[in-house]
């Protein structure tokens, strides 16, 4: 049998296929996010915030103190007008639905490992 076949026999007749795959696709609607994680790049520690008008994006990592950005900076202000707008967004009423999609994960079914597609 090849790799790249699945073959399966039904009474006395055995048929071949090409391989299948299993591909998951995830999306979400702004309604569904809830908090908003920062990971450290520096040490990997991660924090996570709530959702809310007056979100306060940390400005150091919680575990190893790697500066962020200062309170009052470019950066910092950047960041809170944008939290600001998305959370403005999930409180408006539209007449569409918009969705993400995330990446997705494709599966062989085979060997249940990632398949490049």
């Amino acid at each position: 049998m090849n790799l790249s076949e699945i073959e399966f026999a039904t009474g006395r007749h055995w048929y071949s296929y090409p391989a299948m795959t299993i591909e998951t696709t995830t999306s979400i609607q702004l309604k569904d996010i809830t908090a908003v994680e920062f990971e450290c790049r520096k040490c990997g520690a991660k924090t996570i915030r709530k959702w809310s008008a007056d979100l306060q994006p940390p400005g150091i990592c919680g575990n190893c103190s790697e500066l962020w950005f200062t309170d009052g900076s470019e950066r910092h202000h950047e960041l809170r007008e944008f939290f600001a707008r998305f959370i403005f967004q999930l409180e408006r009423e539209h007449p569409f639905n918009l969705k993400w999609h995330l990446a997705s994960v494709t599966r062989d079914v085979q060997t249940g490992g990632p398949k490049t597609v």
